[in-house]
């Protein structure tokens, strides 16, 4: 359904009920099993930053919308660097704390972002700028808290696609006029731009590879 005034946005959406559901939240299944999708993506994920030469040991990580943390402990486990998880829902963030299992990743709620002005070096942002409202907001607060010529990986959908409420029932709502891909180009210069490899995601294509998109970012300034 089209974005409209009769629509609430709805982000207890994100609140998870068990760790299956948080997955299932996260990812969203069509054509393969949950973990199938889980397992192939996140190694397509770990090949794509080890291909930018751009995370290192030194690195601070923001990983937005971490979820239950799925990127972030990848990152750990390839780069053993510091990862901060970003979330706006304390289930996922207190399942992430387990399920990362690191010292080097500390969870915070997208409201104390403001406390990490130039701090990030790099960011990363799966499936997680197309469901937020205003991502122009969103967006600047990640440039804001992000050191100088920091770099962004970002997958994302073409289009918005938020959850909200109405008449009490859960509404995605849609906006195929905002592209948060030409949002993020006002303050990131693109290095490598990218559709997403069907291999990965069988039997997803009409859902994921056509109307979706990747990204590896450099901040402009």
């Amino acid at each position: 359904m089209l974005m409209s005034d009769e629509l609430q946005y709805y982000p207890e959406f994100f609140d998870p009920k068990d760790l299956h559901n948080a997955k299932d939240i996260i990812l969203g299944v069509n054509g393969m099993t949950l973990e199938e999708r889980w397992e192939k993506e996140t190694e397509w994920m770990r090949d794509a930053l080890k291909s930018f030469r751009n995370f290192n040991k030194d690195s601070v990580v923001l990983d937005f919308g971490t979820g239950i943390g799925r990127l972030a402990k990848m990152i750990i486990e390839e780069f053993d660097c510091t990862v901060y998880g970003c979330d706006i829902s304390r289930g996922m963030l207190d399942y992430s704390v387990e399920y990362v299992g690191s010292d080097k990743y500390h969870p915070i709620f997208f409201n104390e972002l403001p406390n990490y002005k130039n701090f990030f070096t790099n960011i990363t942002a799966a499936w997680v700028l197309q469901h937020i409202p205003d991502s122009e907001s969103a967006i600047r607060q990640l440039v804001e808290c992000s050191r100088p010529k920091s770099y962004m990986f970002v997958t994302d959908l073409k289009f918005k696609s938020v959850p909200c409420l109405k008449d009490n029932s859960l509404i995605w709502g849609v906006d195929q006029n905002t592209s948060n891909r030409a949002i993020l180009e006002k303050y990131y210069v693109p290095l490598t731009l990218g559709v997403l490899p069907e291999s990965v995601f069988e039997g997803n294509t009409d859902n994921v590879v056509n109307n979706a998109w990747w990204g590896n970012l450099q901040l402009a300034n």
